[in-house]
């Protein structure tokens, strides 16, 4: 785990990849486009229907109610298409948050997610109003996840 407290993100850069490939609700588009103001997570996730994916997107889904008192909101990212995102979000009941496609890995690549043989590492940022990430964490193995404490711990921090 890294606290990064000067780092500048690339969102101005990486959000009109996502504008490709995407199909996006009101509400999700004016977050992503940065209309409102807050803290944003990012969190990027190997692949769709995967066992550890699934249970990290759906334990913070359960815990939403934690990110949203700290005032964080959350985009979920991995390479599959919006059809795929689509599919997985029905088969589990909806998640709490967007699923973006990355599907050409711009911003995986832009974040420095990107494993040696090209997958995604599991890996959460946490953006501040700015767009300066202040917490990181890349795993090596994506066999576990950031539980929902740890990462509402880091964003609790930003306050301090």
């Amino acid at each position: 785990v890294l606290l990064v407290s000067a780092v500048r993100a690339t969102r101005q850069a990486v959000i009109p990849l996502w504008a490709d490939h995407l199909a996006l609700e009101a509400s999700a588009a004016a977050l992503i486009f940065g209309l409102a103001n807050g803290i944003d997570m990012l969190v990027f996730y190997p692949a769709d229907n995967s066992w550890v994916c699934t249970a990290q997107l759906r334990s913070y889904t359960g815990d939403i109610a934690a990110f949203s008192e700290v005032g964080a909101r959350l985009l979920a990212l991995s390479p599959q298409s919006v059809a795929a995102h689509e599919a997985f979000a029905a088969a589990n009941g909806g998640f709490a948050f967007p699923l973006l496609a990355d599907l050409g890995k711009e911003v995986g690549r832009s974040y420095g997610v990107l494993g040696p043989v090209g997958f995604y590492r599991r890996s959460v940022f946490v953006l501040d109003g700015d767009g300066v990430v202040r917490w990181l964490h890349r795993a090596t193995a994506g066999l576990t996840f950031r539980p929902v404490d740890e990462v509402v711990a880091a964003v609790r921090a930003l306050d301090a």
